[in-house]
């Protein structure tokens, strides 16, 4: 394919996806809401070093 027709096919195919996804949104609506926000007090979240000195893959350490 030319760089042209490429170009064109790319466009095309934008077109398609564009005018096909007009309207293809979820309609869910929100039934329930907490108040006050969970949230909102910040919620802390933390990641620890993962420990493979015990692991074992096949009966082989790793």
């Amino acid at each position: 394919m030319s760089n042209q027709g490429s170009s064109l096919f790319k466009v095309v195919c934008f077109g398609v996806l564009a005018a096909g996804s007009i309207n293809c949104g979820s309609s869910w609506q929100v039934m329930r809401q907490a108040n006050p926000n969970p949230f909102r007090n910040g919620a802390t979240f933390s990641l620890l070093a993962l420990d493979t000195s015990t692991m074992n893959i096949d009966g082989q350490p790793a």
